[in-house]
């Protein structure tokens, strides 16, 4: 059967993987399986034509094309432009990010360290040497005066004190001076317990800023992936997750730009629909990349048609049969398994 105006029906692709795939000329793939179980159903003849993804939706929406089969995610905004068949894969997104990206690399770990906290390390050395420069100023006015522990010349004798005050209040120990006067130990006293406030500050705000830049470098599902370079396909439904999540998007056009990104560690985690990112990992690729975490924001996918078109009806009608009579689960398990992790 042809379409209502006695034509061969037209078939937008574009290349999806496991889906939509071209080798040697010719198209293949679950969702082209399907279609041509679907075509023969209805007794439909057609032709592929391959075109850009963004160019399938213009093509749509303009009323252009007859139908598309390219891996296209079922959402509220395209059914307000296009109609989709009923849903011939159950899916969703998965994240993945390059194999033992967590590893410690020192002079990065270093670099990306001062870079993001040098600041507050900055200003707190600062204020130690300031605290030193006081401090050292004070011991020996009470020592170096009055022929105790320093030099009674302020040079050197302010150098000797400021070695003093810092090594207590680093609590490396006196080193090579003692105050010898009792108002001398007394302040002492004194420099040792500012000596603990102010490291404790300082350690606080290292600490603060490692355990930062740990939380930061690491991604263990996709909820951490706020702040991070993630790849993604431009026009693909996981840039408004991506958007959501915070993520600082880089836009490719094809999928396999993504993965050249993340293996020159360009960006730190790509995020796209599961059966392509699946299927890649499956043709070798484990070496280089892991999966993080489960699926998550379940979609569908369909068969797009222009609003309104003829063809819905059947194509839903064959769909359906192809599920009750087993062929589609034939398909399913042929192209993913019988555990397939998008179930």
């Amino acid at each position: 059967m042809k379409n209502k105006n006695n034509k061969t029906v037209e078939v937008l692709v574009s290349p999806f993987p496991p889906l939509v795939m071209k080798t040697d000329g010719k198209f293949a793939g679950f969702e082209i399986e399907l279609w041509e179980m679907i075509a023969r159903e209805i007794d439909l003849e057609y032709t592929y034509k391959e075109v850009r993804l963004k160019d399938i939706f213009a093509a749509l929406e303009n009323g252009q094309t007859d139908l598309a089969v390219a891996g296209i995610s079922i959402n509220e905004d395209r059914e307000k432009i296009f109609d989709f068949s009923h849903y011939t894969l159950d899916s969703g997104l998965l994240v993945l990010t390059g194999k033992n990206s967590g590893r410690v690399k020192v002079l990065k770990t270093i670099k990306e360290f001062f870079k993001s906290g040098y600041k507050k390390i900055l200003t707190t050395l600062l204020a130690i040497l300031i605290l030193v420069f006081i401090l050292g100023n004070a011991i020996w006015l009470i020592e170096g005066r009055s022929g105790g522990a320093f030099s009674s010349a302020y040079f050197p004798g302010i150098f000797e004190a400021a070695w003093m005050v810092l090594v207590t209040i680093s609590t490396v120990g006196y080193g090579d001076y003692i105050p010898h006067l009792w108002i001398g130990k007394l302040f002492d006293v004194f420099i040792i317990l500012i000596g603990y406030i102010f490291f404790g500050i300082f350690i606080a705000e290292l600490s603060s800023i490692i355990t930062l830049k740990k939380i930061r470098g690491n991604i263990s599902s996709y909820k951490d992936l706020g702040g991070k370079k993630v790849a993604t396909v431009r026009h693909s439904t996981s840039i408004n997750t991506l958007d959501r999540l915070g993520a600082k998007i880089v836009a490719v056009e094809k999928i396999e730009n993504a993965f050249k990104k993340l293996k020159n560690e360009k960006v730190e985690a790509i995020v796209f629909d599961a059966p392509n990112l699946l299927h890649h990992m499956s043709s070798g690729e484990t070496r280089f990349f892991d999966v993080i975490g489960d699926i998550f924001e379940r979609q569908t996918y369909g068969i797009a048609m222009p609003t309104g078109s003829p063809l819905k009806e059947k194509i839903n009608l064959a769909i359906l049969k192809l599920r009750d009579n087993g062929s589609y689960d034939i398909l399913y398990k042929k192209w993913f398994g019988e555990n397939s992790k998008m179930e």
